[in-house]
């Protein structure tokens, strides 16, 4: 059994830093001028564009714009624009196209790659952002903008240690930046360079110390490095801090459970649940909490309540199984039982599948 329950992990940790990593940027509207010999219709066309961006009309701004470039084919500034309007569009490969135009004609405008690179990340052409923030960042190297997208597109490719090298050149340019921190945790706790993490966390806490998310990051960095007490300390500052966030009674309660003060964890996960019913970690927590104290009765209530609004969890279904076989509830064991198994063969666990006929063999003997 203890083999199917979910510890504490430091993965709760890295989820809470790297739940979305967009490129977070705002790309600047771009001054376009039209050469003193280019043609009235070109200036024409120009305005134009521009009346049609200030009303937020980028489909005809666009079209203005196309135009304007089929006539000017060397001004990098009416591609940037349009690569501009694509990415207010959302069509980040039409931006991408269009920017690269842009530094076809002028490959020292760090400007320009920071935006193909926005436009590429965007597009989920990790490895091409990439090398367009490595230039954005050779052109405008106290920028920190390009560290700071340079780092989320590493992280999506898994290069901990290109994005950890990328948010510490950002620190060193912004020590204030709360988001740096943030995401430098997660890299480092990929790399399992948790005391890292830990320094780190510190000195962010230290610059905003009423920021309660960052302090239940460290507590939660600290209690897997062992520093229970002070990782207790964390947790119930960030408490103070944001009484209504279920994830730090919630991770009060694995803490007082790994210190198997059960009671104590079970009310903390009681509090979670209160300020967010329909939580899936608290109410796992609550199941298997119950499961560990060989609460069987309680354990039943709460899989079943589980079980019947997420139908494909594998895990709560075995565990649902494990409670009623203590309870001598056979038949109904081995239907969860069986629905586990089930699951478990669609999603491909062979260590599930295998726990859960092992113990289906033994109640069907």
């Amino acid at each position: 059994m203890k083999k199917m329950l979910k510890p504490i992990a430091i993965s709760l940790l890295i989820s809470l830093s790297l739940s979305s990593l967009p490129v977070k940027a705002e790309l600047k509207v771009p001054r376009i001028i039209a050469q003193a010999n280019n043609s009235q219709q070109l200036n024409n066309l120009l305005r134009q564009g521009k009346q049609y961006v200030d009303a937020g009309n980028y489909a005809q701004a666009i079209n203005s714009y196309q135009q304007a470039a089929n006539i000017d084919r060397q001004n990098a500034r009416i591609f940037s624009g349009l690569g501009y309007l694509y990415t207010r569009q959302g069509n980040f490969i039409e931006a991408a196209k269009n920017y690269q135009q842009a530094v076809a004609l002028e490959p020292n405008n760090g400007e320009f790659y920071y935006a193909l690179a926005y436009s590429l990340g965007n597009s989920g052409d990790n490895i091409g952002a990439a090398s367009a923030y490595y230039r954005a960042a050779q052109l405008e190297p106290n920028n920190v903008n390009n560290y700071l997208g340079l780092g989320a597109v590493l992280l999506r490719e898994g290069e901990y240690n290109g994005a950890i090298q990328a948010y510490q050149k950002a620190l060193s340019i912004d020590s204030k930046n709360k988001e740096t921190y943030q995401i430098l945790t997660s890299a480092l706790l990929k790399e399992n360079r948790i005391q890292e993490a830990i320094i780190f966390l510190e000195k962010a806490t230290q610059t905003y110390p009423n920021d309660a998310n960052l302090r239940l990051q460290l507590a939660v960095a600290q209690i897997n490095q062992g520093e229970i007490i002070k990782g207790r300390q964390n947790l119930e500052a960030a408490q103070k801090l944001e009484p209504n966030n279920f994830m730090i009674p919630f991770k009060i309660g694995k803490l007082l459970e790994k210190q198997s003060d059960f009671d104590g964890a079970l009310l903390a996960y009681q509090r979670a649940a209160q300020i967010a019913p329909q939580a899936m970690e608290v109410q796992q927590a609550k199941a298997e909490l119950f499961l560990k104290k060989k609460d069987y009765i309680n354990a039943i209530i709460a899989y079943k309540e589980i079980t019947s609004k997420h139908t494909t969890d594998a895990l709560s279904f075995y565990n649902l199984g494990i409670a009623l076989k203590e309870r001598n509830r056979t038949d109904e064991a081995i239907t969860a039982l069986e629905e586990a198994r089930r699951l478990y063969l669609l999603q491909n666990n062979p260590e599930g599948v295998k726990n859960t006929e092992s113990l289906l063999q033994k109640l069907q003997k």
